[in-house]
């Protein structure tokens, strides 16, 4: 089960995961917002997507906040529900407020999570969700992620690259050409 969304750059990113895992046989579903553009982004995959209620995690003084405290209260119960009729082995999350309820589902029902993060650092989500991930990949090492557990330095890369590029392509099939490429922190 893949989860992220709110904006483009938390729901591109998984594209060649998902349609490398469904190569291999891997069902995927893809959890996103109700009313956010994650469904119409992934519709060229036919992803089976299920939409949660969220709420904004602002970083000032809003009266919106309060609401959108509950809209995330009302996101972990959906989430939860879907995880228990679903039964993924393992949740990918790529961040963004949509994540929070279904990560911290997953931490609930003892499923594995795995969060990727692509800034130098951690967005507002993935800081929040990090207690309740079992491996965090990033991309870039900072003094941010040295307090983090389970890291694990990856670079997305698609697989018409790997052949082109003999760093890539010494370590391809350690990824087991799922497109993420290995880096030593």
């Amino acid at each position: 089960m893949f989860t992220g969304g709110g904006s483009a750059g938390h729901v591109v990113p998984c594209f060649e995961l998902i349609q490398a895992l469904r190569r291999r046989g891997v069902g995927i579903s893809f959890v996103g917002s109700n009313s956010g553009m994650e469904e119409a982004l992934l519709a060229w995959l036919n992803v089976d997507y299920y939409g949660i209620s969220t709420g904004k995690l602002r970083r000032y003084l809003s009266a919106n906040n309060l609401l959108d405290a509950f809209k995330v209260l009302g996101g972990i119960w959906q989430a939860y529900r879907l995880l228990g009729r679903l039964q993924p082995d393992v949740v990918f999350s790529k961040g963004g407020f949509v994540s929070f309820p279904v990560v911290f589902s997953a931490w609930l029902k003892s499923i594995p999570v795995v969060a990727h993060e692509s800034d130098l650092t951690p967005g507002l989500a993935n800081r929040l969700a990090m207690p309740f991930v079992k491996t965090l990949c990033i991309l870039h090492w900072s003094a941010t992620h040295q307090a983090m557990r389970g890291l694990l330095l990856l670079r997305p890369c698609r697989p018409q690259h790997w052949a082109s590029t003999p760093a890539v392509n010494t370590t391809a099939s350690h990824c087991g050409g799922c497109g993420l490429i290995p880096r030593a922190p």
